[in-house]
């Protein structure tokens, strides 16, 4: 019995082009990263709203240490591969927390400035306070 091996980019190209027409297990994987990370975002989820609490601090920040959950290491992926695709529509900007959202540049406000992360529940000025002062 003769085995033909074939490199698994070919099997990924469809038919017309030579392949098998599989879908590539890494695009299917980070498919299914971006949407776990929407779907968090989103917050209408009980499992969102669950992870929300128990991966946020009080004032909404992810937190800073780790926390064993292959689940939550999901959702950061998604974050981190989702993040350049993601863009800002500002309107009036009362949903843009000034602060913690990255409207302006690839890193938020708050982590050009040195204070204490205890101090950051105190600072809730969303962008519309900006535009219309």
């Amino acid at each position: 019995m003769k085995r033909n091996n074939m490199k698994w980019e070919k099997v990924c190209k469809p038919i017309k082009e030579g392949g098998l027409g599989a879908r590539s297990l890494g695009e299917v994987n980070n498919a299914m990263l971006y949407k776990l990370y929407w779907v968090f975002k989103q917050g209408t989820e009980e499992w969102a709203k669950y992870f929300r609490s128990k991966f946020s601090t009080k004032s909404g920040d992810s937190i800073r240490y780790y926390k064993i959950s292959t689940l939550w290491t999901g959702i950061k992926s998604g974050a981190s591969l989702s993040k350049p695709y993601i863009g800002w529509f500002i309107r009036d900007g009362t949903q843009i927390d000034f602060w913690r959202d990255t409207w302006a540049t690839d890193i938020p406000p708050m982590e050009y400035i040195n204070m204490p992360r205890h101090m950051w529940k105190y600072c809730k000025a969303k962008l519309s306070y900006f535009i219309n002062s």
